[in-house]
C-alpha cells in the first residue's frame, strides 16, 4: 500500500502512498516502477510518475473495469488519450500524465 523513499541527500523519507490505484496488477507494476525511479529520480518526479499512473488506474475504473495488463491494446491507449484531451487538465499537464 506504501512506499517509503528516501528524499535524496536528506535523512527524512517521503512515503509515497498506491492507494489510489485499484487494479493490483497495476499496483504491483507501479510499485516496481517508482523502485526504480527512486534509485535517481527526485521524489517530485516519483510523484509525478505516480499522480499519472493513479489518473490511469481511474481511467481504467471508469472504462474498462475488468481489464488486465495483457488487454491493454492500441484502442485502450487512444481511449486514454481521448479521455486526457477531453479532461480539465492544462495542456502541459495531459503532457506530463502521458507516461
Amino acid at each position: 500500500k506504501h512506499l517509503a523513499v528516501n528524499n535524496r541527500g536528506s535523512e527524512r523519507y517521503k512515503i509515497i502512498d498506491f492507494a489510489d490505484i485499484k487494479q493490483e496488477w497495476l499496483k504491483e507494476a507501479a510499485k516496481k516502477y517508482i523502485r526504480v525511479l527512486a534509485i535517481n529520480g527526485s521524489i517530485d518526479r516519483i510523484q509525478q510518475n505516480l499522480s499519472s499512473l493513479k489518473l490511469f488506474s481511474q481511467f481504467i475504473q471508469e472504462r474498462f473495469l475488468q481489464l488486465m495488463a495483457t488487454g491493454i491494446t492500441r484502442y485502450v491507449i487512444e481511449e486514454y488519450l481521448f479521455y486526457l484531451k477531453k479532461s480539465d487538465l492544462k495542456p502541459t499537464t495531459r503532457q506530463i500524465r502521458i507516461i
